[in-house]
């Protein structure tokens, strides 16, 4: 479920069958000028606050998602309410639906969901300030309860974004491109790698000069990962194909998406979903 009324309200998907979402910054707070994080019970109409932001900091929360147990809401303080601010990366925290406990789990991180993925009851998340997605970015690992993080990728040479898991939770599909500030969006190309939750070197999945791969997403069987393949170029050819874990290099064509444009700061939000049934 999303909602979004005011300026940031978002529900999350994984709370549907719960029957609760989250909100941010609601329209008449129970304590003026205090920000908070509310959960709303669908079925019985309760509501709870679970986090009440400093009325002196001027940081709402902007909400995540949820982790896969519902325990906890992930959240960015939004420092000055700043749009410029937020745009470089914001602390990445969690607060406890049950006590309230905050604790953080990325010093920051840029405020985009395809940086966050869950492999199990462990957070995989690209870390790293600057808007721009080609600099300093970092695939880092936190697990419960001490939520310590510890770096997946080591290379200096190389910027690491967009971590999608497996659902069985044993490889992370991970784009990277060479670490700078991209003098023009969308010029360097992007490939697609493959790390595992336990460490390890990267794996090269995906790899084509002149080409870039994004956005990726998994099969439901984990054989296989979804991704956009474009030009590397500001406006460009750009298609879907699939990609067979098991034989790096090969994508097979699935779709055309025709010409696309840039994404600024070097990320782009294509809004692709695969719909995989349970059998």
């Amino acid at each position: 479920m999303a909602i979004r009324a005011g300026t940031r309200q978002v529900g999350p998907d994984q709370k549907r069958t719960m029957g609760h979402f989250g909100l941010t910054k609601p329209p008449r707070p129970a304590v003026p000028g205090v920000e908070q994080i509310r959960v709303y019970d669908l079925a019985t109409g309760s509501v709870r606050v679970i986090y009440r932001g400093s009325r002196h900091k001027g940081a709402p929360p902007v909400v995540a998602q949820w982790s896969p147990d519902g325990r906890r809401i992930l959240f960015w303080p939004d420092f000055g309410n700043s749009a410029s601010i937020e745009a470089d990366g914001l602390p990445l925290l969690a607060v406890s639906t049950e006590t309230g406990q905050v604790v953080k789990l990325a010093r920051v991180t840029l405020t985009y969901n395809s940086f966050l993925t869950w492999c199990g009851q462990n957070l995989v998340a690209a870390a790293g300030g600057d808007r721009y997605v080609t600099h300093g970015k970092r695939v880092v690992l936190a697990t419960p309860p001490s939520w310590q993080s510890r770096a997946l990728t080591t290379d200096p040479a190389r910027s690491w974004y967009e971590p999608a898991c497996s659902p069985q939770g044993r490889l992370i599909a991970v784009v990277s491109t060479r670490n700078g500030v991209e003098p023009v969006f969308d010029t360097w190309d992007r490939s697609l790698w493959l790390l595992t939750p336990g460490g390890g070197p990267p794996e090269k999945l995906l790899s084509t000069p002149g080409l870039s791969y994004e956005n990726p997403i998994w099969a439901a069987n984990g054989r296989s990962v979804l991704v956009v393949r474009r030009q590397s170029k500001p406006t460009a050819q750009a298609s879907i194909c699939l990609a067979p874990v098991d034989q790096p290099g090969q994508c097979t064509q699935i779709a055309d998406l025709g010409r696309v444009g840039f994404g600024y700061y070097g990320i782009n939000g294509y809004g692709l979903d695969w719909y995989q049934p349970r059998s």
